[in-house]
């Protein structure tokens, strides 16, 4: 989530709890007194830290702090994106073993290190019994950093490279905190760095900051990353659209009369009608939501959350224990995966409790027939000296399906693969997988053309989604193979004789890989050496 303002201000010091667009760390605490946010070491292991809930994509940010007192203490205050850029004001409670007030800024490009050699020192006058206003001024061509409206350091970014010395230029968001460099667990060099080790006899250490001043060059609702580079021209601004209140609106649920689906495909022989009973005549039950909703909320909604600072799909699907593909399939605007449009203060739904009619396949069968000559097998057929003679292929393998149309279930997906036709390949790649129990299509309006399977484990729960979503439940297989052989002649063999045309190897070989075809075995297939020179191609 970007900062959609270009500005944002927090005084600390009228705080008397965590501001709802900050996040504090696990297990830390912050207080709020009159010299603001109070970030406190009392004792070994302690390291409070805040971080906004939102990011910006080149801006200004100040501060006003004093920095804590205390041997190898590190106060810091820090811009860091997900790309590990990193924009940094530390400070030692020591001053880093100097007499006078010193400080450090740094600078890092997705988290590259190199030799240490980016950080730069200046000094303050008594840091940790005084405030100063540290500020950060960041845009796509330079970087300065000033204390007291003094710059105190100013890194061009042409004068960097695309190596060890790279520009931070993606959305980050900003951080402050404290931490004990000087822990005698940590690395000599670090302890050395942040100026000795820490004697926590002498704690607690605490940093004070008054207030946070942000300006955001680019305001944005989200920043979405368009490739995985990393530069600042891959980042998109996304900006809250405008919404009228005619277009805040949840669909109604579909309604149809009972119909017959045909589904054909180049890889399914048979074709296979579906029988689908007419719905209900009442609409599915629901509760109005208590905040506005985007386009395209599933209709029977019975429980709303109202979207806050710093929510994503996944933590409110977390929240509620449901599936993230449930969640985005219950609330289609939110557009998957990222769900950077998400809108603050707006409904979205989290349960319902509609009924559904299923959709029975009576007897669904589906068959794959394979003959040399047909396309990649041909490699095949001349790589491993298959007889045309005899190669064949033939499975017929018979399943009964419990469909559901517009619907999906809501656990146990445990991976995910591509329907090229129909739904029907998923029903395939179901029949394929010894750990499917039913799947879930998502794809084209009433299961006809590309998508993705989800298979699932177990069936779970169906529930309403978009006319493009169709789960199958297995109820029943039973695989009838008939034998085929497919023979393989190994190229070592000796001379046919005069009482025989049949070509015998004198080498038993080594079996060759899988054929392309072998996915097509349910139950898997395999090699089989027959004592007469061949390989065959072979099953139970």
């Amino acid at each position: 989530m970007g900062l959609a303002t270009s500005a944002y201000e927090v005084d600390f010091t009228k705080q008397s709890s965590i501001p709802s667009e900050w996040t504090i760390s696990n297990w830390a605490t912050v207080k709020f007194g009159s010299k603001g946010a109070e970030f406190t070491v009392s004792k070994r292991f302690e390291s409070p830290q805040l971080w906004t809930n939102f990011y910006i994509h080149y801006g200004k940010v100040e501060i006003v702090a004093q920095v804590a007192p205390g041997t190898g203490i590190v106060s810091s205050a820090v811009l860091m994106s997900d790309d590990a850029d990193e924009i940094d004001w530390e400070w030692s409670g020591n001053n880093f073993r100097d007499s006078a007030g010193k400080g450090q800024n740094n600078y890092y490009g997705k988290g590259i290190v190199g030799d240490y050699d980016r950080g730069s020192f200046f000094s303050v006058a008594s840091p940790q019994t005084q405030f100063h206003t540290y500020t950060i001024d960041w845009t796509s061509t330079a970087l300065t950093w000033s204390v007291d409206g003094t710059i105190v350091r100013t890194l061009l970014a042409a004068n960097t490279d695309s190596g060890s010395h790279q520009y931070p230029q993606t959305p980050a968001k900003f951080q402050l905190g404290i931490w004990a460099g000087g822990d005698p667990g940590n690395a000599w060099g670090t302890v050395d760095w942040a100026g000795g080790y820490t004697d926590f006899t002498k704690a607690p250490f605490t940093m004070y900051v008054k207030s946070v001043k942000i300006t955001n060059y680019n305001p944005a609702y989200a920043y979405n990353w368009t490739d995985s580079s990393g530069s600042s021209k891959s980042i998109k601004v996304v900006q809250k659209p405008v919404v009228s209140s005619s277009s805040i609106t949840t669909m109604s649920p579909p309604t149809s009369s009972s119909t017959s689906i045909v589904i054909s495909s180049t890889q399914i022989t048979s074709t296979t009608s579906i029988s689908v009973p007419p719905k209900a005549s009442t609409t599915c039950a629901g509760v109005p939501p208590s905040a506005p909703t985007q386009n395209g909320i599933v209709s029977g909604c019975t429980q709303w959350y109202t979207a806050k600072s710093g929510d994503t799909c996944s933590k409110i699907a977390a929240k509620f224990s449901i599936p993230i593909e449930q969640f985005m399939d219950w609330n289609p605007a939110v557009d998957a995966p990222l769900c950077y449009n998400m809108w603050l203060n707006y409904g979205y739904c989290v349960s319902t409790d509609c009924a559904l009619h299923s959709q029975v396949v009576e007897h669904f069968c589906h068959f794959h027939h394979h003959n040399s000559g047909k396309l990649a097998d041909d490699n095949w057929t001349i790589n491993y000296k298959l007889k045309h003679s005899v190669f064949y292929l033939a499975i017929d393998s018979c399943s009964n399906y419990t469909v559901y149309r517009s619907s999906d279930t809501n656990w146990g997906a445990y991976t995910n693969v591509q329907a090229k036709d129909s739904f029907l390949d998923c029903t395939i790649a179901c029949d394929n997988d010894p750990n499917c129990k039913a799947y879930t299509y998502v794809g084209g309006k009433s299961g006809s053309g590309p998508g993705v399977c989800w298979l699932k484990r177990e069936l779970g729960e169906p529930v309403p989604a978009n006319e493009n979503v169709i789960s199958g439940s297995r109820v029943t297989q039973s695989v009838k193979m008939r034998r085929a052989v497919s023979s393989w002649w190994n190229s070592v063999t000796s001379k046919p004789t005069a009482t025989t045309t049949k070509r015998v190897a004198t080498v038993k070989p080594k079996a060759p890989a899988n054929p392309p075809w072998a996915r097509y075995y349910p139950h898997g297939g395999r090699w089989m050496w027959n004592g007469h020179g061949e390989y065959e191609w072979a099953w139970n």
